[in-house]
C-alpha cells in the first residue's frame, strides 16, 4: 500500500465495533463542519487496509476476540481479563508487535498527524509516529500505554486526572469537553427542555433500545424481552437501533412482527406503527438516524460501553444493560449512576427497572426532573480546533 507522504494527517480505524470508531466519526464529521468538506490533504484508512500477511490475521482474530468476548459465559469473562491491566505480559507484547509491523512499515518517515480513537493503536504508533488519541470515554482504563501520543483528548477533567494519576504526562493531555455527536452539541439545552415538556404534558414516553457493536447475546434478548414488555402492556412507544448487519435487523423485526414494526420515521412520528426499527449497513448513516430521533427519547436502554455521553449531556434517563462488556462499561456505569438518572436492575430482571421508569414518568417524578448538570457537549469541535491548526 502506497504511504501517505503527501497527507498532512492520517485518520486510521479499527473499525471493531462501535464506541471507538464512533469518536473517529464524530471528530472527522466536526473537522468537515469547521473546513465545510475534508480536504484532499487528510487520509481516512483503517488496519485492515494497511495491514498485511500476520498483522491482518492478527486484526482478523482481534475482531473475532471482540464478537467472542461479548457473548457472555467464560469467553466474556477471558475477553475482559485480556484487555485489562495485568495482561500487559510478553504474551500481549508480542501480539501487539505482530499487530503493529504493516503499520509500523506504512508509517515509517511519516511526518504528518496520525489520528486514533483506539488505546491500542496508540500504544502501537506512539514510538513512531504524531499521535492524535482521542479517548472519548469517561472511563480511564489504562489497558495499554498510549503516553507517548503528542496529544490525548479526554472529556473530562476527572479523566486526565485518572491517567495522570496513572503516568500519563500531563502536558499531553487536552480536557476538551464531551465527545458528543457534533450534530447535537448545539441542541442540548432544547432536546432536554421538549422531553420536560413532554413529561410535564402527560405525553405517552418514547423509549429507545441502543444494540451494541459486538451484538451481546444477553443484551439483544434483553432488548427483545424489554420491549414486548412495553408493547403488550400499552406501556409507550419504541424505538430499536438494531446495527449494521442485516441479519440483527430481521431479527427484531421477526421478534417483534405481531406489532407492525416499521422503519420510515415519518410514518413512526405520525403515530401509524409504535415499533421503529432503524438499520443502516453503514454506521455513521446509522449513528445519523439515532441522533435524528434523539429529541424525542425519553428514556434509553443501552450498554454502558457506548453512548454514556448521552446520559451526561442530555441528561437522559437510562437503563444500562447488563452485564457489562470490557473494562470501560463499569467505570462508565458508576459515573453515570453517580450523575445523572440512572434505572439500575439486576441482571434478569430489566423489565423491572422499566416499570420504575413508566410509574415515575407517568407521576412526573422529580428524578426526571433532573436537567441542571452542566457538561460541555463540544469536546468533537474542541478536538477538530486543534487539529486543524496542527495540520494547517
Amino acid at each position: 500500500m502506497k504511504q501517505p507522504k503527501d497527507k498532512r494527517l492520517v485518520a486510521v480505524y479499527t473499525d471493531i465495533g462501535r464506541g471507538h470508531p464512533n469518536y473517529l466519526d464524530s471528530t472527522l464529521r466536526a473537522v468537515e463542519h469547521r473546513l465545510d468538506k475534508l480536504p484532499k490533504y487528510i487520509k481516512i484508512t483503517s488496519v485492515f487496509e494497511i495491514s498485511r500477511g500476520m498483522s491482518l490475521f492478527g486484526w482478523k482474530t482481534i475482531r473475532r476476540i471482540y464478537r467472542s468476548g461479548a457473548q457472555g459465559g467464560l469467553v466474556s469473562s477471558l475477553y475482559n481479563k485480556a484487555r485489562g491491566p495485568r495482561s500487559n505480559g510478553s504474551r500481549k507484547n508480542k501480539a501487539i508487535r505482530v499487530l503493529g509491523k504493516s503499520l509500523h512499515k506504512y508509517f515509517e518517515g511519516y511526518e504528518g498527524v496520525v489520528l486514533v480513537a483506539h488505546p491500542i493503536l496508540a500504544h502501537i504508533l506512539g514510538q513512531a509516529c504524531r499521535v492524535y488519541y482521542i479517548h472519548g470515554e469517561i472511563a480511564s482504563p489504562l489497558e495499554f500505554d498510549f503516553s507517548r501520543s503528542e496529544k490525548i483528548f479526554v472529556p473530562l477533567q476527572e479523566t486526565a486526572d485518572a491517567f495522570i494519576s496513572g503516568g500519563i504526562p500531563g502536558d499531553n493531555i487536552v480536557v476538551t469537553g464531551l465527545m458528543l455527536e457534533p450534530e447535537l452539541a448545539s441542541k442540548t439545552d432544547l432536546i432536554k427542555a421538549e422531553r420536560l415538556d413532554r413529561l410535564e404534558a402527560g405525553e405517552t414516553a418514547t423509549i429507545g433500545f441502543y444494540n451494541s457493536g459486538a451484538y451481546p447475546k444477553s443484551h439483544v434478548w434483553q432488548i427483545i424481552e424489554g420491549a414486548e414488555h412495553i408493547l403488550k402492556k400499552n406501556l409507550g412507544n419504541i424505538v430499536i437501533s438494531c446495527g449494521s448487519e442485516k441479519r440483527q435487523f430481521e431479527r427484531f423485526k421477526s421478534a417483534l412482527s405481531q406489532y407492525g414494526p416499521t422503519t420510515n420515521a415519518e410514518s413512526f412520528e405520525k403515530g401509524e406503527s409504535r415499533v421503529l426499527l432503524q438499520h443502516h449497513k453503514d454506521r455513521q448513516e446509522l449513528t445519523l438516524q439515532e441522533i435524528d430521533l434523539l429529541p424525542d427519547i425519553d428514556l434509553a436502554v443501552m450498554a454502558a460501553h457506548e453512548r454514556t455521553n448521552w446520559t451526561l449531556a442530555l441528561q437522559l434517563p437510562t437503563i444500562f444493560l447488563k452485564p457489562n462488556i470490557g473494562n470501560f462499561a463499569p467505570m462508565n456505569y458508576e459515573y453515570a449512576c453517580q450523575h445523572a438518572t440512572v434505572f439500575p436492575y439486576q441482571e434478569g430482571h430489566i423489565t423491572e427497572a422499566l416499570d420504575k421508569f413508566i410509574v415515575a414518568w407517568r407521576e412526573k417524578d422529580d428524578i426526571l426532573k433532573k436537567t441542571d448538570a452542566e457538561y460541555d457537549p463540544g469536546g468533537c469541535y474542541q478536538a477538530a480546533d486543534i487539529i486543524i491548526r496542527a495540520i494547517d
